[in-house]
């Protein structure tokens, strides 16, 4: 395509996205890759009404060279473009639009930053044609327009699902919309279109969608192949030599087991548990407390034995290393509904925060607290509610999740917050998007029972963010207990297919002969059977 081609090609793009409603007012931007640089649509330029020869025109370098200013966006475009064609050199069009059903997906959704092991994705594969022409649409975590830090997620994302063997051609930048990528204008057009049709099926449908079955998505690969052109390359067929697959999505199997750090592999200093959970095959860990180590080393741990982080708590008390120590020594379990420790609770969340970004941990919860002497849960609601509203709006800010846990009163004697009914009332309360309840199953089984029938009652409900597990009644591994925990294994599965859940289970449990050498190791059946 000639430069002349192209800038006629994105203007006809641009009218055809903006006449059919895919785009309005000033919102998007189209650009295409030259052999000598780029054409970028203008800074609050109207996609429906673009003049070919105002486009701005940039060298390879991002320099502008010609026409109306640049969108700001070029950034993010260049990285896309150089994280793409290191995988399909054919990519020379990316399309950024702020289409309404997907940007609505992530205000209903957690948009937490993907990750290396299980990125959040917008879209369950729930139409063939989603499967076979959009495939994977990870989300990207907020960040204002034009932020350097989104680019950047963008390229490292694009570069993770590449080396997976999964190619993506669009992502979803959290709150703004999707950016999708081709090799011409039209397709990308196509790719796009696509998307936010199957976002709006998502988003307006009653119940949430069935996603369709490994069977059935192994069924479309044999169908997915170029079309049209027969010299066309398609984005996920690419060279003989590299052998990339075609763009069919992989279901994830669930439950995803995060190892709980905290109590697993007491046997090893703490900092050698990451490398022996990853020895283990755990992609993910949690534990209570990072702030006693720098981040710097808690990302080292994780970077280098390929792990996320998928939780760690607030402090319990106290607003520095030394004295959320001592808080958790002196009984403190949390501040979030405490009157008259506003301050506190406050000054832990932004520590927590600072945390959550250098880990890239995508969720904390919040300890409720321990009810004082002669209070109520009447007397401590009003703060609580309060502290979380103003806990999720920080959060939110940062692209974070924050979860409230149900604590038995036996392992905690006179904890806040005990049953899921009233975790979930309090979040109806809060109206916050970003708040949900970390549905500890061990907890569950001691205060209310029925846990099989709970789960199918709140995960559908989008409100549970996180899951626990350890056996009944000695908090040692699943497989020793009351609960059976197989079982309940298979629920969450069934239940996490019919309503698109991606979320983490964490072990949070004893072993049972931790502390012993290799002791929390050998105990790892259960987990080698469902891996």
């Amino acid at each position: 395509m000639t430069e002349s081609q192209a800038r006629e090609e994105i203007c006809r793009i641009g009218k055809s996205l903006f006449d059919r409603g895919y785009v309005h007012a000033t919102a998007g931007n189209i650009s295409v890759r030259l052999d000598d640089g780029f054409l970028i649509t203008p800074t609050d330029a109207c996609l429906g009404f673009l003049d070919p020869a105002r486009l701005a025109k940039l060298d390879a370098h991002g320099q502008q060279l010609s026409g109306d200013k640049a969108s700001k966006t070029i950034a993010l475009h260049s990285c896309i473009y150089e994280a793409a064609r290191k995988h399909d050199p054919h990519t020379a069009c990316v399309i950024h639009t702020h289409s309404t059903h997907c940007v609505a997906l992530t205000l209903h959704h957690s948009t937490t930053q993907s990750t290396f092991v299980t990125p959040h994705e917008l879209l369950p594969p729930i139409t063939p044609y989603f499967v076979m022409k959009v495939g994977h649409v990870p989300v990207i975590a907020y960040h204002r327009p034009g932020a350097p830090e989104a680019a950047q997620a963008v390229a490292t994302t694009i570069q993770h699902y590449a080396e997976q063997g999964t190619p993506i051609r669009a992502v979803m930048l959290s709150r703004l919309g999707p950016n999708v990528w081709h090799d011409t204008p039209a397709a990308a057009m196509a790719t796009l279109e696509e998307l936010e049709e199957t976002a709006k099926l998502m988003h307006t449908a009653h119940t949430p969608p069935q996603p369709l079955s490994a069977a059935y998505i192994d069924d479309l690969k044999k169908i997915s192949q170029p079309v049209g052109n027969p010299n066309h390359t398609h984005y996920f067929t690419a060279a003989p030599s590299s052998s990339l697959p075609s763009p069919v999505l992989h279901v994830h199997t669930m439950p995803q087991f995060a190892a709980n750090l905290s109590m697993m592999y007491p046997e090893l200093p703490f900092l050698d548990r990451f490398e022996a959970a990853a020895k283990d095959g755990f992609t993910a860990v949690e534990y209570l407390f990072p702030y006693a180590y720098p981040a710097a080393e808690l990302s080292a741990r994780l970077k280098n034995n390929g792990l996320q982080q998928v939780l760690f708590n607030a402090p319990p008390g106290g607003t520095d290393a030394a004295s959320i120590d001592a808080a958790w020594a002196n009984n403190s379990r949390g501040t979030a509904s405490i009157p008259g420790r506003e301050a506190e609770f406050q000054a832990g969340v932004h520590l927590a925060l600072q945390y959550a970004q250098a880990l890239d941990c995508p969720r904390i919860h919040l300890m409720a607290g321990l009810l004082g002497e002669g209070q109520t849960r009447a007397t401590h609601l009003p703060t609580f509610v309060a502290n979380l509203k103003w806990a999720a709006a920080m959060a939110a800010n940062h692209g974070r999740d924050v979860l409230i846990e149900p604590i038995n009163t036996r392992d905690i004697p006179g904890f806040f917050l005990n049953r899921q009914d009233h975790a979930h009332e309090i979040i109806a309360a809060v109206g916050a998007s970003n708040l949900k309840v970390q549905m500890d199953l061990y907890h569950l089984q001691i205060v209310e029972g029925d846990v099989a029938m709970k789960i199918r009652q709140y995960l559908p409900t989008g409100r549970v963010g996180h899951f626990q597990i350890a056996g009944v009644p000695e908090r040692h591994e699943p497989d020793i207990g009351e609960l059976n925990y197989s079982y309940i294994f298979d629920v969450i599965d069934q239940v996490s297919a019919q309503c698109g859940w991606q979320g983490w289970v964490g072990c949070e449990y004893k072993p049972k002969h931790g502390g012993q050498p290799n002791g929390t190791s050998s105990g790892l059946g259960w987990f080698k059977h469902r891996r």
